[in-house]
């Protein structure tokens, strides 16, 4: 068969070239292709002759027969004459003619006379448009008389003529088969009509479901939230439950309990007796007490005002707002949470905006507002939130109302008045809204406008959005109009350099309509389409999407197309087809409020617009020269007229409409001009400060251990010698989540800290990858110049991996031996020190649970050694340990801790007064608790008075007892003193004991007794004796040296006035404060951060790096050297 044009059935239109009527033909033929088909299949022509079928269901059809062998041939009559294509072929040659006479272009020319010779003899002749009209009726009923036919009066009409001789005659069985084929057709045609109904009826109802499921989501999102306040309030009444359990006031209950039914059984004589006579016992008792405690000094208001409390902002900080010194360790990444179902929504709204801050330079995560978890999750490492078409569920409540207590900027983005139900309302009952939608809209309103009262700020698409926006949010209301985007320009571009094949001869309207609400928003134009229509056969309407057109464009059937509504890029591609596009709206504040980009983006494919006058509409176009403006029906008409007849006006306005939003639309101009305002305050200014990321287990307010000590004073005068310092902790024992992630200040310091998971799986101290995700969150988040690592267990190392990833340099201050030991301290389970320097794994099998977890962790942790930039010790001794297990010398240097400096000299002691000495080491074998006690039970001198401190004493149960220590002096058992108790502490203190019987990396307690004058008295442990002068400023034993150490007590206790007598301490110098520690502390950072990227490459090798590393100038010459 001849090649046929192709018919575009997806738009809905004619085929290229081809004529509306003829497509209205073709339409009508289609409803007897079925009979054609089997009428094919039962004679099998070998010779088909198709005069006029241009493309279609027809020659579709016809097609069919070239599979079976037959040849099919298509005549255009109205090129060549009858008589001249009936010359091509042989006579007795044709078993099939078919003639399309419904085209009424057609009927002049229609003559079979030239045909009938080369008819063969059982030739039929098939005549489609026998109804098309009075001349073809007469002339068929001509036909019908001198030749067996039969008509199918369906559509145009279909004629069946038998010229041949040996035509078998169409019998009444053949007529009835083909009469039930057709009313099968019309059936199934009807059914496809129900179908399409159906199809309509069913987006109405997803639109309603889409309101419902909305309030299913809030109502999901409430229980949610109301079951994690349970879960709260249950750990709340467990952790009370358990101090009850623990509190002193029911031991002493219990005690007596028990007593009561040992003494005074029930049943017994004198059970009967207690029970007649224990109100009487319990006043008694009362007396008693009373009696016992006259003459006791009672504590003072201020005295009782002055314990420790137990505020819950002290033990849960992250529920006090955060200060503006916060806003730096914010970052400038923002955080987008957002209805994300509704396509064209997201592109405009959350898709541009992240193009365009991406333009910024700013980063920016989209979450959807139904994703709870991830939401709570995401918000700690971003500086600013924008809530997009998001109800008031409570985890929203809550998001937004912590991103008041962290000072993160709050915004509600949203395109349509949904918030205002005065406008909605009256929108919904223009578009005949049943009843159940208009409640559950109602209290969706509600709920959007509920959230926008929770944010600070808002932006909307158009003005009048933010000016009602405005009335709502305490804060600013930006204006951020949809916009085009990358993939909007980029097709542009690509119909630019190959248009839309568009047949000159017709003008095509077209109207996207996105839902049935925009019915009323049509009749605006309805009755200026209908005139222009009328006046003008060449005009054409396209109907995008779910639109109930008027009654009287039916009349103009074969000029309408109605065509599903298309998503994305293929409404734009049928857009570019068009050559006006139309945005009528009704007058109301609703629609005022509504954007142009039905306009911007028919400008940019280069399709002029005719719009209503709405605020957005007469903001983007400038009437006559970019586009069209029109409020009433004449004023359409005449719009619509004007540019239906001259294309030349047509392609003005299209060119001037694409450069003017080029001009106002672009992305990179509104990123500039529109959302550089909303995000003015975020960027950050540029860095001239060393940006440090500090790194311990614990930090205030749970300040417990020499190391966190020492890690928050550094951060805060790292911080007061002008670095930005940021704190990232673990959180222990809360009732939150494991891995929730909190934000709270101590002293003007940011700290990010996270729950970690509970101790039972053991390598989570080492390598948690949770916690490493959640640290790379931070790391991009924060981009600090290098972070710095103290004491990690129960966070773990992997914290590393994410500053490899991310190219920022770490330094690690080695504490204590929990990089090579996993028992920390290396002390074996009986409390005894290993005594290893050079650590031999397979000693420690001896005293671990599983030597392969042993070996792992140890090759897990040395690699995270070896890609440090810098690793530094407390101490030489410190330093020497590393060393000898395999860190290389020039990667360690020592940075000494400093300690408390005194801010006064120290009292004299009295002469004659018994000497004070005291033990802060708590009730453990390896700080020497129990070798202590052998010491002092063998002196026999007494005098003395030995304070100890039991920090159990802080919580309420002591864990030593001064009964138990059977010595000559007194003893007496005090709770540990706060730092800014240190002086007062010391004042009564002459003689400092350190029994320790394990290698300590440095000694805090014995620096700061040194620093006063205190006489120390210490076995070898390590680096608590490098700043102990023999003789000098104390005494040094021997570990485990009993009789010296016994002997270095009494020579005390037999020449205190040896002893330094108070005042300043000859000795200070060789004590340096935390200033001094901090200043070289600095210097090392800066130092690692200073280095090229390329100094800061690391294998995955151990040890195969070393000349990577941060070199260190000879040992004790300090970072500057």
């Amino acid at each position: 068969m001849s090649t046929l044009p192709t018919f575009t059935a997806a738009c809905g239109l004619a085929p290229k070239g081809s004529s509306a009527p003829q497509a209205q033909a073709s339409r009508a033929w289609s409803v007897h292709a079925p009979f054609v088909a089997m009428l094919l299949e039962h004679t099998r022509p070998a010779l088909v002759v198709d005069l006029g079928a241009e493309g279609g269901v027809p020659a579709a059809t016809f097609r069919q027969s070239t599979a079976r062998g037959a040849a099919c041939h298509t005549v255009d009559t109205r090129l060549a004459g009858h008589r001249e294509a009936a010359a091509a072929f042989a006579d007795g040659s044709i078993d099939l003619l078919h003639v399309d006479a419904g085209d009424p272009a057609r009927l002049a020319t229609l003559d079979l006379a030239p045909w009938r010779a080369k008819l063969g003899p059982q030739a039929l002749v098939l005549v489609h448009g026998t109804r098309a009209g009075r001349k073809l009726r007469r002339l068929w009923a001509l036909l019908r008389q001198r030749h067996p036919s039969f008509e199918f009066e369906q559509g145009l009409g279909l004629g069946v003529l038998c010229l041949g001789p040996r035509v078998p005659p169409l019998d009444g069985v053949l007529a009835r088969r083909i009469e039930g084929l057709v009313q099968e057709l019309e059936r199934l045609r009807s059914h496809a009509a129900e179908v399409t109904a159906k199809r309509e009826r069913a987006e109405e109802m997803l639109e309603t479901r889409h309101f419902e499921s909305l309030e299913k989501d809030v109502e999901i999102a409430e229980r949610d939230a109301r079951i994690l306040a349970l879960k709260a309030h249950a750990a709340a009444q467990a952790a009370r439950i358990d101090g009850f359990e623990a509190s002193l006031g029911l031991q002493l209950v219990l005690f007596y309990g028990r007593l009561r039914l040992r003494v005074f059984p029930a049943g017994t004589r004198h059970g009967d007796f207690y029970e007649r006579r224990r109100g009487q016992l319990l006043r008694w008792a009362q007396r008693w007490v009373a009696h016992r405690s006259t003459g006791r000094a009672r504590p003072s208001l201020d005295t009782i005002a002055a314990l420790p409390s137990r505020d819950p902002a002290r033990h849960r900080p992250w529920l006090a707002p955060l200060t503006p010194l916060s806003r730096q360790s914010l970052g400038a990444r923002i955080l987008i949470v957002a209805e994300l179902s509704i396509p064209a929504c997201k592109r405009y709204r959350v898709d541009q905006k992240v193009d365009m801050f991406e333009h910024l330079g700013v980063e920016t995560t989209v979450l959807s507002w139904r994703d709870a978890e991830a939401c709570r999750a995401a918000l700690p490492f971003h500086g600013l939130l924008i809530f997009y078409r998001v109800p008031a569920a409570p985890h929203m409540v809550l998001l937004a109302t912590e991103a008041r207590r962290l000072g993160v900027p709050s915004f509600f983005d949203v395109d349509d008045l949904i918030f205002d139900w005065d406008a909605y309302r009256r929108q919904l009952l223009a578009s005949g809204a049943p009843s159940d939608r208009m409640a559950s809209s109602k209290e969706t309103t509600a709920q959007y406008r509920q959230m926008l009262s929770h944010c600070q700020h808002g932006i909307g698409s158009t003005a009048a959005i933010a000016r009602s926006m405005g009335e709502i949010v305490p804060g600013k209301t930006h204006v951020v109009p949809n916009a085009l985007d990358e993939g909007i320009l980029a097709l542009a571009a690509e119909l630019e350099r190959r248009p839309v094949k568009t047949d000159p001869r017709f003008v095509t309207i077209g109207y996207g309509s996105g839902s049935r609400t925009h019915d009323g928003d049509f009749g605006v134009v309805a009755s200026a389409l209908l005139a222009v229509m009328q006046r003008h056969p060449q005009v054409r309407l396209a109907i995008h999407g779910p639109l109930e057109l008027p009654a009287p464009f039916r009349r103009f059937a074969d000029r309408v197309f109605q065509i599903p509504f298309l998503q994305g890029d293929d409404y734009l591609r049928a857009l570019a087809s068009w050559q006006i596009s139309i945005a009528p709206l009704e007058d109301s504040l609703f629609n005022e409020a509504k954007s142009n980009i039905k306009f911007i983006e028919a400008a940019i494919l280069g399709v002029p617009s005719i719009c209503s006058g709405t605020g957005p509409f007469r903001e983007g176009i400038e009437h006559g020269r970019t586009g069209m403006i029109a409020d009433t029906p004449e004023e359409w008409e005449a719009a619509l007229t004007r540019l239906v007849l001259d294309a030349g006006l047509r392609h003005g306005i299209a060119e001037e409409a694409r450069r003017s939003v080029l001009s106002r639309y672009h992305p990179q101009v509104v990123a500039a001009r529109q959302l550089q305002q909303v995000i003015g305050p975020l960027l950050p200014a540029p860095a001239t400060r060393l940006k440090v990321l500090a790194v311990n287990v614990l930090f205030a307010p749970v300040s417990f251990g020499g190391a966190t000590v020492v890690a928050e004073q550094l951060c805060r005068r790292l911080q007061a010698d002008g670095c930005d310092v940021t704190v990232f902790t673990a959180i222990l024992g809360s009732e939150l989540e494991p891995y929730s992630v909190m934000r709270y200040e101590v002293d003007g310091l940011p700290v990010i800290a996270v729950q970690v998971a509970d101790d039972t799986q053991r390598a989570l101290d080492y390598d948690d990858p949770q916690v490493g995700e959640i640290f790379a969150r931070l790391l991009k988040s924060l981009r600090p110049d290098v972070v710095h690592f103290h004491s990690v267990q129960r966070l773990g190392a992997t914290m590393a991996h994410a500053c490899v990833e991310a190219g920022v340099p770490y330094a690690i201050t080695l504490h204590d031996a929990w990089w090579l030991c996993e028992r920390q301290f290396m002390v074996q389970d009986n409390g005894v020190y290993c005594n290893q320097k050079a650590i031999d794994l397979r000693a420690c099998s001896k005293c671990v649970p599983d030597s392969g977890f042993t070996f792992k962790r140890r090759f897990f942790l040395g690699d995270v050694l070896d890609r440090a930039s810098l690793l530094l010790a407390p101490s030489e001794f410190q330093r020497e340990l590393y060393v000898a297990n395999g860190v290389a010398p020039q990667q360690i240097a020592v940075n000494r801790n400093g300690v408390p400096l005194p801010a006064r000299p120290r009292p004299a002691r009295r002469p004659g007064s018994p000497l004070r000495m005291a033990y802060l080491g708590g009730r453990a074998v390896h700080k020497g608790y129990f070798w202590l006690q052998q010491v002092l039970e063998g002196m026999r001198a007494g005098g003395y008075e030995l304070v100890i401190t039991d920090i159990a004493l802080r919580t309420g149960a002591a864990s030593v007892a001064a009964t138990e220590w059977r010595v000559s002096g007194q003893v007496r058992v005090v709770a540990p003193f706060e730092q800014a108790e240190m002086d007062a502490f010391y004042d009564d203190i002459d003689v400092l004991l350190v029994p320790s019987l394990w290698k300590e990396s440095f000694g805090l307690v014995v620096r700061e007794a040194l620093a006063r004058g205190i006489w120390v008295i210490a076995t070898a442990a390590g680096g608590v004796v490098e700043d102990i002068v023999d003789g000098v400023n104390g005494r040094v034993i021997e570990i485990g040296d009993t009789d010296a150490f016994r002997g270095a007590i009494e020579d005390a206790l037999a020449s205190p006035d040896r002893l330094p007598a108070g005042g300043v301490n000859a000795m200070l110098p060789r004590i340096r404060g935390y200033d001094e520690q901090a200043a070289e502390l600095k210097a090392y950072l800066q130092r690692i951060a200073a280095a090229p990227a390329a100094a800061r490459v690391v294998g995955t090798t151990r040890r195969a790096w070393r000349s990577s590393v941060i070199p260190i100038a000879a040992h004790g010459s300090g970072p500057g050297a």
